[in-house]
């Protein structure tokens, strides 16, 4: 939650952030968590963004297995035309799911969409640096 009257950047970030995740409604519960409600509460100040929670851990060296179903997650959010522009291993969640693993994505507030093609390639390249692979 933002207030409004004193953190106006902050705010400019969660409303862009609930319209991304708006725009990738299909993916929701899929590679990213569910939007549960955002906007201004009560008196037009506080502004706010709740998500489902998702289980998971920040990708490591015991997840580096998962960078394939990473990969394919991206690649899906940027088939909506949503570049993230923030992947790092605190906006990502890995889970376990016996041999297989699900990612998410998380923490849109810089995302853009219909970005650049150069934007796309650096969360490709972004995200190979998170799971430290050089292919």
């Amino acid at each position: 939650m933002a207030d409004g009257c004193k953190q106006r950047d902050v705010v400019a970030d969660l409303k862009n952030e609930v319209l991304v995740y708006e725009h990738l409604a299909a993916l929701q519960g899929k590679v990213i968590p569910d939007l549960l409600a955002g906007g201004f509460w009560r008196d037009e100040y506080l502004f706010f963004l709740a998500t489902a929670v998702v289980e998971g851990e920040q990708p490591s060296s015991a997840t580096a297995d998962a960078y394939p179903e990473a990969e394919k997650a991206l690649r899906k959010i940027h088939a909506m035309g949503v570049v993230h522009r923030a992947v790092r291993r605190r906006n990502m969640l890995v889970a376990r799911k016996g041999r297989s693993f699900k990612v998410w994505f998380l923490d849109f507030e810089t995302s853009r969409i219909a970005a650049a093609p150069e934007e796309f390639d650096q969360d490709m390249a972004d995200l190979r640096r998170v799971f430290r692979r050089s292919d």
